[in-house]
């Protein structure tokens, strides 16, 4: 029997670090540094706090209790759907305690004491680490935002690994070919495409592709110069 599971809009801890084939202490140093923001939902009532000042620092902080005006009780809400753990509590170097919560992964800061336009709430209980790995989870947003952010350019690509001499030399016989069967013809003597010659190919790619790395005039014109003199290195065997 085959069940088909409903998929999953978040990664474990675990499933995260097979994802990116990394050691922990990486996982755990974005998390220490607030780069990777785990998640965790609320299943009891959780303090809402204000910001304030506090004696000799001019910056807010979240960390003031806010009550009823009326009975004079601490407001307790519990929002739904996913949360976000804030402003983690570095205690050692890959160590680190986080107690407060959003439901916005990038909450305004106020900039006066009182609320601030997001809701910020503390943990009854900080979590720890251990917690964090135990009980929260990485939303595929979030993981895709920090993957999108941590890849390295294709320059950089380049630069670190570089194509081997026959991978390039592959790529640029692939090019020529794929230029000179555009603008060949044939074996009844039709035009294979609409394009006139090598530069009307460049227009279009570009028009077709505007701003992308990679397809501008100039690097288009080296690239096809290259892949042409690379194709004609060949000896083409007629059937």
């Amino acid at each position: 029997m085959t069940i088909n599971f409903p998929d999953r809009d978040y990664l474990k801890f675990d499933q995260l670090k097979a994802r990116w084939k990394c050691e922990e202490d990486d996982l755990i140093n974005l998390l220490v540094t607030a780069e990777l923001r785990p998640s965790i939902k609320a299943f009891r009532d959780w303090k809402v706090v204000g910001w304030e000042c506090h004696d000799g620092e001019a910056e807010l902080l979240p960390t003031g209790d806010v009550y009823d005006g009326q009975t004079g009780d601490e407001i307790l809400d519990r929002p739904t759907g996913w949360c976000y753990l804030q402003m983690p509590h570095q205690t050692g170097l890959l160590k680190a305690n986080f107690e407060l919560v959003t439901e916005e992964r990038e909450p305004v800061i106020p900039s006066h004491e009182g609320f601030g336009e997001a809701k910020w709430y503390r943990l009854q209980k900080p979590m720890s680490l251990e917690d964090v790995k135990s009980d929260a989870v990485f939303l595929f947003e979030e993981v895709l935002r920090i993957e999108a952010k941590l890849m390295r350019s294709p320059k950089d690509q380049k630069e670190n690994s570089g194509l081997s001499t026959r991978e390039r030399n592959n790529l640029l016989t692939l090019i020529g070919g794929l230029v000179g069967l555009m603008l060949g013809k044939s074996l009844s003597g039709k035009k294979n495409s609409v394009y006139q010659g090598q530069i009307a190919i460049i227009d279009a790619l570009i028009a077709h592709y505007p701003n992308v790395e990679g397809l501008g005039e100039s690097t288009l014109e080296q690239k096809f110069a290259e892949a042409n003199r690379r194709i004609a290195t060949f000896a083409v065997n007629p059937k």
